[in-house]
């Protein structure tokens, strides 16, 4: 015998339901709650019922003409005026509550009792708002033991009080089984597919699939909503006849406000402290913006991070290393999983899932001063204990490798204060204190020349040192280049304070004519050969911008 088809749950009869659970709830209320409530938690009911049945009705029929416009009514999404609604309605069972904790006659049971509600109510709207909850793959089990323990808190409660006030404690504990029947018997349907079937019996299309985010989103709402007609009933009753007071109208717009401010902090500190970006990886995670701060001892990386999908962040991770200009060996490092703790959003509304990251690399007691080293950052995805590096797809900053984003050249700072006068002072603000060159050598051979600059300005660009070698009777000159400091610290590095010095190893021709030579130096910008001007201890410049060493007399090889 052949089974009977299933029955097809359309989009039609979805509307149909949400219409009815409305009207039910809206009859029951103005039929046996509303009349019960004070002047001003009724008109707070009425108007929060109202705003809930505007913007579901909005939400499931407008047609969104852009993406802003689908996220600002969207009922799954968190941040826009759904949530703001939802996360209001908390905030006001939480004043109730405490309202009613506050003028509760004794025993202090009660009052305690009132006093967990409104806390837990204020806790629950902040969640609503952000979504805290998403970063527990477990959350629904969490919530599942909150709810029985307030359920069986509220029984006890309503048990050991008069009669007259068991409805409302019956209204509080139907609107948290409804509001739970939306948020966690419907939030686990397997709608991911063309059909599903429910128990075997029941078959829902493609559309209505969609539309059980709608169900489970409104019976969260209406669920709240009851929940906090109760808490207005009861604070009602704890004001014996006084009344709910005045100042209770601002909670909605103040409870909104507040979450806004959420925002504040890290919007003020992605538009005044960070260094924009536009760098993908492969796993879909992209970088927008970052800062990177030092300390003597720490460098604190924060990164505006981004992606299409929340799931994208899952066993997902950054590592940030510290890694010598020169030998590119990290000298210390931090590896850290991907956070979904803290959102930000650059203006009202930027399409996916923004999460700020914030990663700390300490700094090794030995590592050397005066140093370039590069803040490297890698995303990397773990797979079954193994971490992979993601692959750069774009990027706006330099790349140490393929899966390797150059977010920072800093120096370890060892200022060193100098009173001595210098023996040439440049206009970039870089100062050579002295040289030491030897008195003679043979050609073919290597001279040691040893320099000591300082600094009392940062450096901004790379300068080139010239070593110039002028024979006195010919005339004939040669020359030999390289940084001031080495490949260890170029000069776009330095930085006030800078005392150092290098050791030049300088190569002599094969053939270089014996005689005496004398020694010029001095810098230029490798752009464009533009030497920098320098002059003397007594503001006199030096000709052609060389500043004279000394001698050294050659002998042929």
């Amino acid at each position: 015998m052949q089974n009977a088809a299933p029955a097809v749950i359309s989009s039609g009869l979805i509307y149909f339901s949400l219409f009815l659970v409305y009207l039910t709830v809206s009859l029951l209320a103005f039929r046996y709650l509303l009349p019960g409530l004070s002047a001003v938690a009724n008109r707070l009911a009425m108007f929060m019922l109202i705003a809930q049945i505007a913007l579901v009705g909005l939400s499931l029929f407008l047609r969104p003409a852009s993406a802003y416009e689908q996220w600002l009514w969207d009922m799954d999404r968190e941040h826009n005026l759904i949530s703001a609604l939802a996360a209001s309605q908390f905030a006001l069972v939480g004043c109730f509550a405490l309202l009613a904790a506050w003028f509760s006659p004794r025993p202090a049971w009660r009052r305690i009792y009132f006093a967990g509600i409104g806390i837990l109510f204020l806790a629950l709207s902040w969640d609503e708002y952000h979504s805290f909850r998403s970063v527990h793959g477990n959350w629904q089990i969490y919530y599942v033991s909150l709810g029985l323990v307030v359920a069986s808190a509220t029984v006890l409660v309503a048990l050991r009080s008069p009669r007259r006030v068991w409805k409302w404690f019956f209204c509080f504990l139907s609107g948290l089984a409804i509001s739970a029947l939306g948020a966690l018997i419907l939030d686990i349907v397997p709608c991911n597919g063309e059909i599903i079937y429910l128990a075997g019996t029941w078959r829902v299309d493609k559309d209505a699939c969609i539309l059980l985010k709608h169900i489970e989103e409104t019976l969260e709402l209406i669920g709240i909503w009851l929940a906090l007609v109760a808490a207005g009933g009861l604070a009602t009753i704890a004001r014996a006849g006084k009344g709910i007071p005045r100042i209770m109208y601002l909670v909605p717009p103040l409870s909104i406000l507040v979450l806004l401010l959420h925002f504040l902090p890290p919007l003020l500190e992605l538009r005044l402290m960070t260094q924009e970006a536009s760098i993908g990886f492969e796993t879909g995670i992209n970088l927008q913006a970052f800062r990177v701060d030092m300390s003597p001892r720490r460098l604190d990386t924060t990164l505006f991070v981004s992606s299409t999908n929340w799931h994208k962040f899952t066993g997902k991770g950054y590592s940030i290393h510290l890694v010598d200009l020169v030998s590119g060996e990290s000298i210390a490092h931090t590896d850290d999983s991907a956070s979904r703790r803290e959102g930000w959003r650059t203006a009202l509304y930027v399409p996916g899932v923004n999460y700020i990251q914030r990663i700390s690399v300490d700094i090794p007691a030995d590592a050397p001063a005066n140093r370039a080293m590069q803040a490297v950052l890698t995303v990397w995805s773990e797979n079954n204990g193994a971490f992979i590096r993601q692959k750069v797809t774009s990027s706006d900053l330099p790349l140490l490798s393929d899966t390797q984003v150059i977010l920072k050249e800093f120096v370890l700072t060892e200022p060193i204060s100098s009173d001595s006068t210098p023996l040439a002072a440049f206009e970039n603000g870089f100062a050579l204190a002295s040289a030491r060159l030897p008195e003679s050598a043979k050609a073919g051979d290597t001279i040691d020349i040893m320099f000591f600059w300082s600094s009392d300005k940062e450096g901004l660009e790379d300068t080139i040192q010239f070593l110039h070698f002028s024979h006195e009777e010919s005339g004939e000159w040669w020359g030999y280049d390289q940084r001031p400091l080495g490949p260890r610290l170029p000069t776009r590095l330095w930085y006030s304070g800078l005392s150092d010095s290098e050791l030049w190893q300088a190569p002599q021709p094969d053939n270089l004519p014996a005689g005496s030579y004398a020694v010029f130096t001095g810098l230029y910008d490798p752009r464009d050969g533009e030497r920098v001007p320098v002059h003397d201890a007594n503001g006199e410049p030096f000709l052609d911008a060389r500043v004279p060493l000394g001698i050294v007399v050659f002998q042929a090889a």
